[in-house]
């Protein structure tokens, strides 16, 4: 590239750069030029575009830059691309539909003229890419030659948001080379970051589609002539533009998405904590903290409708630290209640389900992880709900059933209100100023204060990048009980002498989860495409992620221990355990127990087959998604299945497999029937 070329891309790159500060600072402005946008506010669905600009394109762009070469001058039209695209969607927020999507190049007027110069720019893009073929940037052109397509959403109706999806899984083919050869590599840090930047613009380009231009490019129905509108001179003014569905402003109410958190809060919620002090005890103890900790999550939710996004959110300690503290509680009450009492059931479920409010710190994605965290807290609870039902005790079935129903409708209102993460305000005041109103209440009054318990112990919070697991995860988990505690020697029977007698055995005798003479080492690693977790005992906080479709997870050997499996993995063994349970998500082929005791499964995906051998006790939980899963027992006993009813409000429906078969001659052919006892 000559020098006059490479000063040209630079030009580019700084006056969309300019554009970007402007836009971060609220300035707005159109893309070809002119007079600065008045003190009107854009419409919200222009405003949470320039975020999108500020926040997902500004880093690729950047990071572009100090790639340079072909991946720089690339990166110049990419931003022309969202520049007109940007103002395509300002002046679809202002204007009224014209004759769209085209079917032609040919159309006259505004939108017409932007939307032919975007996809100009898109061919010029892809044909750049076979220049860089003889060059180190082919992968990285190609990563965006494949994914700049999705920029073609504003012609797509009704499916726009999948329109980008494939378009990511295109752009992906090329972007994984990248981010496997360069990964961990020091002198690939800039282009590990490339890859993933890209990938994140698309990524974040679907969820704001998702969210604001669901069935296609939303024009005003009160708006102006689309034909002849400027979208560099005209602002929307503030009377025209709808009601933001997120933000402070203006009405005598809260926020809609803060009006929504409060129905979620009057509804189950309100149905738990009731039901938790009416049970007392230390379930009534870690409801308190539950209550206070959304309490809290709801006044930070009413500083971001009114507030910019704070810088190295959500890298953000003392705002995320009242939460924090609630979450450590709910941990140590968990650790402090009896291991035999249903309290301990009670309080297992909440130290798992509290999880969930930390999504605040999650992006892109809080909402799948709210989805995996209710999968983990249900584990506990729906024992809860069966041992109601068969006991008749009503709280209890109650309880477990709210517990689950809040943490569905907690995950469908970040889904609805909060996509890619905590919506903030682009036009909002400062973060750390904010004083907000008194919270709502969450709910009813309780029929009665719970009995006082002991104050739980405070930790400092440490500030961690946020990571898909939750920034609180650890925090959270309290100490590990079962750590250095030294098993007790068996005691002798009167009169017997240790060691008096050696018997030779022909054949050893048949083990649960490892002799007690010999152990192994204990082990968690993954090697190759398998991940071994062997010899552990008495751990709770095994937690397999970053997996795929070509791993298997083999468990063997283990005693009194959980281990989530979290994404989907080829096949999951289980030998030679006792008190082991097991949560996974989608499995390819199967799910297999061999000569073990006392097992729990539960299937939040699909699986199509499970195998139990050689087995004494297994309790398996299957997910709608699992239902069709096949079942082959061998040599095993009380195992049991339990499905969901037929609604979500009804009770798991546990079903026994059976153990003895009855075998008959029938017309020279041996029928096997199950037999069933009356």
């Amino acid at each position: 590239m000559s020098t006059a070329e490479l000063t040209a891309v630079a030009a580019r790159l700084e006056a969309v750069a300019a554009r970007l500060e402007a836009v971060a600072a609220g300035g707005g402005g159109g893309g070809g030029g002119g007079a600065a946008a008045g003190p009107a506010a854009e419409h919200p669905r222009v405003a949470a575009f320039d975020e999108l600009l500020a926040t997902s394109l500004a880093p690729f762009l950047e990071l572009s830059k100090t790639l340079g070469g072909a991946v720089g001058e690339q990166s110049a039209d990419v931003a022309t691309v969202f520049s007109l695209m940007r103002d395509l969607v300002k002046t679809a927020s202002s204007s009224k539909k014209p004759s769209w999507p085209p079917q032609d190049m040919k159309g006259e007027g505004t939108p017409f003229r932007l939307y032919v110069s975007m996809v100009e720019a898109v061919q010029k893009i892809t044909a750049a890419t076979d220049k860089a073929r003889p060059t180190d940037f082919f992968n990285h052109c190609s990563t965006v030659s494949e994914g700049i397509p999705a920029a073609n959403w504003v012609a797509v109706d009704k499916t726009p948001g999948p329109f980008v999806g494939e378009m990511v899984g295109a752009s992906s083919f090329y972007g994984n080379k990248i981010l496997i050869a360069t990964k961990g590599k020091s002198e690939g840090k800039d282009q590990f970051e490339w890859a993933k930047s890209f990938k994140t613009l698309l990524t974040n380009l679907q969820a704001y589609i998702k969210e604001h231009q669901t069935t296609g490019l939303a024009w005003n129905l009160k708006g102006g002539d689309a034909m002849t509108f400027d979208p560099a001179a005209v602002v929307l003014s503030a009377a025209a533009a709808p009601t933001p569905a997120a933000g402070g402003g203006g009405g005598d109410g809260p926020a809609p998405s803060l009006a929504a958190f409060d129905e979620l809060l009057g509804a189950e919620f309100a149905q738990y904590v009731a039901a938790s002090k009416t049970i007392g005890g230390k379930t009534a103890e870690q409801a308190a903290k539950v209550e206070e900790c959304f309490a809290k999550q709801r006044a930070l939710l009413e500083c971001a409708t009114a507030s910019k996004k704070p810088a190295g959110w959500p890298n953000c300690p003392e705002m995320l630290q009242p939460m924090s503290e609630c979450i450590m509680a709910c941990g140590a009450i968990k650790d402090s209640a009896d291991r035999g009492s249903d309290d301990y059931d009670y309080c297992c479920t909440w130290a798992e389900g509290i999880q969930a409010a930390s999504w605040v710190c999650i992006e892109p994605a809080p909402g799948p992880f709210i989805g995996e965290t209710q999968g983990s807290a249900m584990y506990h609870g729906n024992k809860l709900i069966m041992k109601g039902k068969k006991d008749g005790n009503d709280v209890m079935k109650k309880w477990g059933q709210s517990t689950s129903l809040f943490l569905k409708g907690l995950q469908a209102f970040v889904k609805q209100h909060h996509t890619t993460g905590v919506a903030w305000n682009p036009r909002g005041a400062n973060a750390a100023a904010f004083k907000g109103s008194a919270p709502a209440a969450p709910g009813p009054p309780p029929p009665g204060p719970p009995p006082p318990g002991p104050p739980p112990k405070m930790a400092a919070v440490e500030a961690a990048p946020a990571a898909r697991s939750g920034l609180f995860a650890e925090l959270s988990k309290g100490a590990d009980i079962t750590k250095g505690l030294k098993k007790a020697p068996p005691k002798n029977k009167p009169g017997e002498v240790s060691g008096a007698v050696v018997m030779k055995a022909k054949k050893p005798a048949k083990t649960w989860g490892g002799g007690a003479k010999k152990k192994g080492t204990p082990k968690f690693a993954r090697e190759g495409t398998k991940w071994l977790v062997e010899w552990q005992e008495g751990n709770r906080d095994i937690i397999i992620e970053e997996t795929n479709a070509k791993q298997a997870v083999r468990i063997y050997k283990c005693e009194n221990c959980l281990v989530q499996i979290k994404g989907k993995v080829n096949a999951v063994n289980i030998d030679g355990c006792k008190k082991v349970s097991v949560i996974f998500a989608d499995v390819v082929s199967s799910c297999d127990v061999v000569n073990s005791q006392s097992i729990e499964m539960q299937a939040t995906g699909k699986v199509p087959n499970v195998m139990i051998d050689q087995t004494d006790g297994a309790q398996v939980y299957l997910t709608e998604a699992a239902l069709d899963a096949q079942i082959i027992l061998s040599k095993s006993s009380e195992i049991n299945v339990s499905v969901p009813g037929a609604t979500p409000e009804d009770d798991l429906k546990e079903s026994a497999l059976p153990e003895q078969f009855c075998c008959k001659m029938v017309d020279g052919v041996w029928v096997t029937e199950a037999v069933h006892h009356g």
